[in-house]
């Protein structure tokens, strides 16, 4: 009788000891992440893609057609833009591989997509890729793109931050 007491006793200790594991959760899995977010395909540098000596066209997630969105100078540095994709009404990301050219070279590159309305998506950091290369995936983009949206660049330095406006392929 003792015996099957102490064996009750040890299970029910068991059950309830917590078991180390975390159960994956949408709210835990990918926090604060938002639908087209996470659904979003993710940038590797590595798996066999040699970012530094890379053809522009050639990373993850630089799918759909090409758009040089031009070439812009400010502070000291000549900015080119090119655009994957098509900014268009509930587009989930777009991609784009900006070339900076000038010296020293900047503290950080960070895009965002504004929409003629004026909303805006949130501001990412891009990835240097090169010595002036860098690649940026943009997402949670406004709704409603089209004619008149605009990629803002902004270019930091030790001596402040710059922005350029390059009007956006649709």
């Amino acid at each position: 009788m003792l015996r099957i007491a102490l064996m009750t006793a040890l299970i029910g200790i068991v059950l309830l000891l917590p078991s180390g594991c975390e159960r994956k959760s949408p709210t835990n899995e990918t926090k604060d992440a938002t639908p087209q977010a996470a659904a979003a395909p993710k940038h590797s540098l590595d798996a066999g893609n040699d970012h530094a000596g890379h053809e522009h066209g050639n990373g993850p997630g630089h799918s759909g057609q090409r758009h040089e969105l031009g070439s812009r100078k400010i502070a000291g540095f000549t900015v080119e833009v090119v655009q994957f994709g098509a900014a268009t009404d509930n587009v989930a990301e777009l991609v784009f591989e900006i070339d900076v050219q000038g010296e020293p070279a900047p503290t950080a590159v960070r895009l965002l997509v504004r929409a003629p309305g004026g909303a805006e998506s949130l501001k990412v950091k891009a990835n240097k890729i090169g010595d002036h290369e860098y690649d940026a995936h943009v997402g949670e983009l406004p709704n409603q793109l089209g004619e008149g949206s605009v990629l803002v660049v902004e270019v930091e330095t030790p001596s402040g931050t710059k922005e350029l406006m390059f009007p956006l392929k649709t």
